[in-house]
């Protein structure tokens, strides 16, 4: 899992440093189901939401691994 989280963070820090803001990182539910089993630095939960890296994510199981969701310009 921790190459999984090291993925995430370098995915959000390049689209950031690219001007976007992802809002939303949807996953497998089977690996959305094994990063908020194990108790992993950056990735908190509570009883209605789970975030890793200060980013709101949910399972979907339309998603093969994962998909962040960025903001899009009002422009």
């Amino acid at each position: 899992m921790e190459i999984l989280l090291n993925r995430l963070h370098e995915g959000i820090e390049y689209l950031t440093s690219q001007g976007k803001q992802v809002t939303l990182i949807r996953m497998n539910p089977d690996i959305f189901e094994s990063l908020t089993q194990d108790e992993l630095s950056n990735v908190e939960t509570t009883i209605n939401a789970a975030t890793v890296f200060g980013v709101p994510m949910e399972a979907d199981e339309n998603v093969e691994k994962y998909e962040f969701i960025i903001s899009r310009p009002l422009n």
